[in-house]
């Protein structure tokens, strides 16, 4: 046994149900130190709560840990576990709403991303809703699901609704694992789900816009629509995701001179929830924005308003984006296109990571070097080329 090895059982004796990350995550992103507390509120069973505290102390972190189990155990008392245990799918429904609303899928302090709400949301009632209504009717609970129904759902995707498996069956176990957690459900349905194989994950060959498709593009929306031109060179120049384009306000937007100096996105528009600021911004970018300034007419607080004021829909845009696209590269462009586009482009001529995550608003790196690291022939020649032999 390693030293960090003796040092951390050694902390786990004297600290029951309490643990502080090792070692780079050891602090996050905001310089806060990650505890896990744990303990066991009813027999065979351990819940967790992830708290972030400024300073690493176990003192704290144990008072914090007993304010959670008294907490928790006036909320759950072990005479409800036979109704919790009964509970119809009406009420494991609002019952998960609330878990992710305030906790991530893996039990973080923060809450999910409004996307991964919705997609949960989504293949919750695609399973306990639409699948089991339909194949077993007289199923009213989640403990009366028989052996084998994971097994019959999977086959039911296959040939009806044809949708990513990986996709579905890891939000799938991350729902029964909840319910578990919470004593929603046996550890029968919870092993049995378990044991199913989650398949690799693929890469596809994404579509890649090279630098003359974007121009043509952006060439026929100026001449079509001042407002979606502005929109798509900011989609194509710095990769954001089209709900965080369109939901950008003009308080938001710092000028000086006429010019914009920084753009802010406020974190209920973005993915991973935290704030992201723009703090460079070049000559051409910084033309587009107050050309647009100077003949938007709306009072909206919103920069890229629609003819109500509102938030331009998604699908109103990518229609848009579909009907132009069509027109100039005959085939569909999609929003999301852009952004992988710029990414990819960046990674081949080596941009720092750092640099690209400062103007993409990408959080995590390794979201970078897995998804956009591709491998292409001239790269490759490049490669062997500087073997010097």
């Amino acid at each position: 046994m390693t030293g960090e090895c003796k040092l951390m059982s050694k902390t786990n004796r004297h600290h029951s149900g309490i643990a502080f990350r090792e070692g780079v995550s050891e602090i996050d992103k905001r310089g806060f130190y990650v505890c896990q507390l744990n303990f066991c509120p009813y027999p065979n069973k351990r819940v967790y709560k992830t708290i972030k505290l400024e300073k690493k102390s176990y003192l704290e972190a144990a008072r914090r840990r007993t304010h959670w189990m008294n907490e928790y155990t006036q909320k759950h008392p072990h005479r409800e576990l036979d109704d919790k245990k009964k509970a119809a799918f009406s009420e494991l429904h609002d019952v998960l709403l609330r878990m992710m609303e305030t906790s991530t899928i893996n039990n973080r302090a923060e809450p999910c991303a409004y996307s991964t709400i919705n997609k949960t949301m989504n293949i919750f009632n695609r399973f306990f809703v639409g699948f089991l209504q339909k194949h077993y009717p007289s199923i009213k609970c989640i403990n009366d699901l028989p052996k084998g129904v994971f097994l019959d759902y999977q086959s039911y995707n296959m040939t009806h609704l044809k949708l990513n498996w990986r996709t579905e069956l890891g939000h799938l176990k991350a729902i029964i694992s909840r319910f578990w957690r919470a004593d929603y459900c046996s550890d029968s349905i919870y092993k049995e789900i378990r044991t199913l194989p989650t398949p690799k994950f693929e890469i596809k060959n994404k579509v890649v816009l090279t630098l003359a498709e974007k121009k043509s593009i952006l060439d026929s929306m100026e001449q079509d629509n001042s407002m979606y031109y502005a929109v798509t060179y900011l989609l194509a120049k710095l990769g954001w995701r089209i709900n965080e384009t369109l939901s950008l306000k003009t308080k938001n937007i710092r000028w000086e001179s006429g010019s914009p100096v920084s753009i802010t996105i406020e974190k209920a528009f973005r993915k991973n929830r935290r704030e992201f600021t723009l703090n460079t911004i070049d000559s051409k970018l910084a033309d587009v924005m107050a050309r647009y300034a100077n003949l938007r007419k709306s009072n909206s607080d919103l920069f890229f308003p629609n003819s109500k004021g509102n938030m331009i829909k998604k699908e109103t845009y990518r229609n848009y984006l579909h009907k132009v696209s069509e027109k100039i590269l005959e085939r569909k462009a999609n929003p999301h296109d852009f952004r992988h586009s710029l990414i990819t482009h960046l990674k081949s001529m080596r941009v720092p990571n750092k640099d690209i995550m400062q103007i993409t608003g990408h959080m995590d790196e390794r979201v970078l070097n897995d998804h956009y690291s591709h491998s292409t022939e001239s790269g490759r020649l490049e490669a062997l080329q500087m073997s010097g032999l």
